[in-house]
């Protein structure tokens, strides 16, 4: 689908002759642009087409806008709708009260929250059977919500990351989320960022809730890489852009969810980090799946690879950069697994066959389709 743009400088505050196409659909909630590089000009994925004052294709994140100027976008990212293009795998076994019975044993009880108000205190009562539980990748965004009775999911939402505008990799968001507007701070990479993903926990939050007949979240449960739930709380990542990579929060523990602007949920809790790069997302992974008694070995494949290898009370883990493996973010034809993505090759006698997503023809390869299409050359 096609977004025309025309830029009126007269009449828009927050842009100079001085932004960047890039900037701007960033700045006014304008998806479709893809920069895995961030916006560094060297990926060459972020070509729009400008349509005047001149008829050309120019990278988004290189080329300035001037009054007058119209661009078309075309819409690539996934939206969290029905017509999304990404695959988002959101199955999984039914949730289990041992989840929440490791955050109540672990999370640090000592913080205060907001009092509330009588009527508050009331319709937490009669949501209290109500939980959900969020993933939030550095790619994609997975959402539960969950029925505290029985563990069975009752609604689900996913789709692609927002901030994926500012970067497919988490290196990437660091050094936008440092990039500030000194003449605009509520358009600074990091407020911008913290703003994508809030709104689309919202929009999501409130959509299930209605879905499901119910008012608010009792218990909001958050896990993310550590760079991830730096953004979701609106803290500089800053630090684990540089050696010794230390976070300014480990998380952990209770938050106010008012307090970043979250609706419809009492109490919010993020899983706690072990380091700079290894975050919220393995220690509930592990929580619910490692058996301490015997040595295993966990993983989390995905834009951040992480393992995990230990027994007991001792675990060694390292991370990487798995994303571009996966998804083709430094490769010319390279895409996530969406519509019109080759996911799938093979032989059959002589001739090679291949397979694709949203059986539309092929621009470009995903992770899979790149992986088994090796072999042959």
């Amino acid at each position: 689908m096609q977004q025309r743009i025309t830029i009126n400088l007269n009449t828009d505050s927050k842009t100079t002759d001085k932004t960047t196409i890039l900037e701007y659909c960033r700045s006014h909630g304008i998806a479709g642009i893809e920069t895995p590089c961030g916006g560094k000009g060297t990926c060459g994925k972020c070509k729009v087409t400008v349509t005047k004052p001149y008829y050309k294709d120019v990278l988004a994140c290189q080329t300035k806008i001037c009054d007058g100027m119209e661009i078309i976008v075309e819409r690539k990212e996934s939206t969290g709708t029905k017509e999304d293009s990404m695959v988002v795998l959101t199955n999984g076994e039914n949730v289990s009260e041992k989840i929440n019975e490791h955050v109540n044993e672990h999370v640090n009880s000592n913080v205060v929250l907001k009092e509330e108000t009588a009527n508050e205190s009331e319709k937490v009562e009669s949501n209290e059977d109500t939980l959900a539980a969020c993933d939030i990748g550095t790619t994609t965004v997975v959402c539960y919500l969950i029925d505290k009775e029985t563990g069975q999911i009752i609604s689900t939402r996913s789709g692609a990351n927002p901030q994926r505008s500012f970067g497919a990799d988490v290196l990437s968001r660091i050094d936008a989320a440092a990039r500030a507007d000194d003449n605009d701070k509520a358009n600074g990479g990091l407020q911008m960022m913290q703003t994508q993903i809030v709104s689309l926990l919202n929009g999501w939050i409130s959509e299930m809730l209605t879905e499901c007949g119910r008012t608010k979240v009792s218990r909001f449960s958050v896990a993310g890489n550590t760079v991830m739930c730096h953004l979701l709380m609106g803290i500089s990542p800053e630090k684990l852009g540089k050696a010794p990579f230390m976070p300014d929060e480990y998380f952990g523990r209770k938050f106010n969810p008012l307090d970043i602007g979250l609706e419809n949920c009492q109490i919010m809790i993020i899983f706690p980090a072990v380091s700079g790069f290894v975050g919220g997302d393995i220690t509930a992974g592990m929580m619910e799946t490692v058996n301490c008694n015997e040595l295993t070995l966990y993983l989390d494949i995905g834009t951040n690879g992480e393992m995990a290898l230990g027994k007991g009370d001792r675990y060694v883990c390292c991370a990487t950069a798995a994303g571009p493996a996966f998804e083709g973010a430094q490769i010319e034809l390279g895409m996530p697994a969406a519509k019109g993505a080759v996911d799938k090759v093979w032989l059959e006698g002589r001739r090679i066959k291949y397979s694709v997503i949203g059986n539309d023809r092929p621009v470009g390869l995903c992770g899979s389709g790149l992986s088994m299409r090796l072999p042959f050359f």
